[in-house]
């Protein structure tokens, strides 16, 4: 409730990365998105699965909803993945 109330700029990468999370938990699936690869990547998804079968986000900070060692700015991807709006000429003018 508190990352849907203070939409910090990384709000739907931390949203995919926690949604990745949930979806793991049932079955292993294939990040489907270049930004989520990336942030996964980035966070050694891949091998602490291996290491230790399961994956916690401990430098989450739900108090200012940040996550530390992911991006601070959304690409353009993530964006367009991510809105409501159906043109990607509208998400790039309502970001500037």
């Amino acid at each position: 409730m508190h990352m849907a109330k203070y939409r910090p700029d990384n709000y739907g990468t931390i949203t995919s990365v926690l949604m990745h999370m949930t979806w793991h938990i049932s079955h292993l699936p294939e990040a489907s998105t270049v930004y989520l690869k990336n942030v996964l990547w980035e966070l050694h998804f891949h091998t602490v699965m291996e290491r230790f079968g399961t994956v916690f986000l401990h430098e989450m900070d739900m108090e200012h909803a940040t996550v530390l060692h992911i991006n601070d700015k959304e690409s353009e991807e993530c964006l367009f993945a991510m809105s409501w709006f159906k043109s990607f000429q509208k998400i790039k003018e309502a970001g500037q």
